[in-house]
């Protein structure tokens, strides 16, 4: 497979005449935990909908999910590279959203335990919402 050459990044200048508020706007990058397995279809509308409750409600985060992100990956076969794929793009958030019924999921465990290693905040959705 061959990839297209170099990107040619756009100035600051450019980017910001494109998206006037992207200059100013630094949001925090929220990854969202919530059950798949259980019931692939169902929980992937469900953190879909959570993605948009919190964008919605919380303008300065900017909600990432897993199960949306990692789609193109086909559980149960290849559950280890989910799980690698989801603590690799969770040590890159600054903070964990809670969501579903997430104490029953293995998966939704280990992230809450990983986030808590890294000092991360932790939240519930929709508790913590006022928080």
């Amino acid at each position: 497979m061959s990839f297209p050459g170099p990107v040619v990044e756009a100035a600051p200048e450019a980017l910001a005449a494109a998206v006037p508020f992207a200059a100013a706007f630094r949001p925090k990058v929220a990854y969202v935990a919530h059950p798949f397995a259980s019931d692939p279809e169902g929980n992937k509308a469900r953190a879909a909908a959570v993605c948009r409750e919190i964008m919605l409600a919380r303008p300065g985060v900017v909600p990432v999910c897993p199960i949306l992100a990692f789609s193109f990956l086909e559980e149960p076969r290849e559950r280890e590279a989910a799980l690698a794929y989801c603590l690799a793009l969770l040590e890159r958030c600054d903070e964990l959203w809670l969501a579903g019924e997430w104490e029953l999921s293995e998966g939704c465990r280990l992230e809450r335990r990983r986030a808590l290693e890294l000092g991360m905040p932790v939240y519930r959705w929709p508790e913590d919402a006022e928080a």
